[in-house]
């Protein structure tokens, strides 16, 4: 179901940024862009709802997962750096912070309980600052951590009565706050929610009028550098003035917007490629044609994305075998370690933008060259 709920909003913010890149009047790039905003709004609101559902019937999995949780903040961090500026507030990392820190527990389940906050910091400050603290200590066994990370705003504050059950689903201050800033009153319900799955506090404090604390605290396994096998994807900014190669291009996607997204995406890079709507159609292209690069829709009908992939992997003659890009709504680490493990080489999630695109192609080329 959530697959079903999530492809028409993608295909409206995918459309909605193809249009943004046209020649527009002032007065239509600002419809475009409130059609953006809206849809992204749309798409966060399924996301805490289709969440708060896998949590209410405990079907939420939490993936234990080493990485970097320097790396981690400073991703945050980089992700409000310029909606700070835009709203002129003081937005800064303070406290304790190690060039890195390995621990192991869900990062991307941390990272959406940390821009919840920040976000939600944001949203209710309108002068002064947005802090992230961070502490840590390392215990005598060195096998353990125990962190501390506040998101600490000089917003509107939330009055004392309702602090008790501003972790509650559906919770707002008032119906004049929830008119003003929008919200489901689920993200904090969600994110308390979370931390307790990773044996983590969701604490907060405030003053009405002068701003609110939130605390996420607990202790955390250490893990070793070798152990990391996560790392946030940094886009380079360069993608786009790389040269073009003729690479042969094939798309398996049966939605018919998605597969005009891609297709105009990829010849706005210069490329050719070809679509096909399955899995079967798109095996029997790449034996009698031949393929470099496979982007592969993994629900598809007839055979899957995971079912295609293997029969390439196992069954098809390595020499004409391409390099395959898994297209997928759903960014679990179990979902990527899937397509991974089916013979997958690397994955984007769905809305893609062009830049990403174009990132996994110039690193195909790279690697090809050095082959070469």
């Amino acid at each position: 179901m959530s697959h079903e709920i999530r492809t028409p909003v993608h295909g409206i913010l995918g459309v909605t940024g193809l249009l943004s890149e046209t020649k527009l009047q002032p007065e239509q790039k600002e419809y475009v862009d409130i059609i953006r905003r809206n849809g992204n709004l749309l798409l966060n609101l399924l996301n805490d709802i289709l969440d708060f559902s896998k949590l209410e019937s405990y079907h939420m999995k939490i993936e234990i997962i080493a990485f970097d949780l320097m790396d981690l903040l400073r991703d945050v961090f980089y992700l409000f750096e310029t909606y700070a500026k835009r709203k002129n507030l003081e937005f800064k990392m303070v406290g304790d912070l190690p060039s890195s820190l390995i621990i192991s527990t869900d990062p991307n389940r941390l990272k959406q309980i940390i821009v919840n906050l920040v976000s939600n910091a944001f949203k209710f400050t309108e002068k002064g600052s947005v802090l992230i603290e961070f502490e840590f200590d390392i215990k005598s066994d060195s096998k353990q951590c125990d962190i501390r990370i506040r998101v600490r705003d000089t917003g509107i504050g939330i009055p004392e009565q309702k602090l008790k059950e501003l972790f509650q689903a559906y919770t707002q201050m008032d119906t004049s706050v929830s008119r003003k800033y929008g919200g489901t009153g689920l993200g904090l319900a969600i994110s308390k929610g979370l931390a307790e799955m990773m044996n983590l506090k969701l604490t907060t404090q405030s003053v009405i009028n002068r701003g609110s604390v939130f605390e996420i605290s607990g202790r955390i396994p250490l893990a070793e550098r070798s152990e990391v096998n996560f790392e946030p994807k940094k886009l380079n900014p360069d993608t786009n003035g790389a040269s073009i190669q003729d690479l042969r291009i094939l798309v398996a996607e049966d939605n018919e917007t998605n597969q005009m997204l891609i297709k105009k995406v990829l010849e706005k890079l210069g490329y050719e490629p070809v679509i096909v709507s399955n899995g079967i159609e798109a095996l029997h292209h790449i034996e009698t044609k031949g393929t470099d690069v496979f982007f592969l829709d993994i629900q598809m009908p007839e055979l899957s994305g995971i079912e295609t992939a293997k029969i390439l992997t196992q069954h098809t003659n390595q020499s004409i075998r391409p390099y395959i890009i898994a297209m997928t709504a759903n960014a679990s680490q179990e979902d990527k370690e899937d397509c991974l493990a089916s013979g997958i080489n690397e994955y984007i999630s769905k809305p893609f933008r062009k830049e990403e695109i174009a990132d996994l192609l110039n690193h195909f080329i790279a690697r090809k060259n050095l082959k070469t």
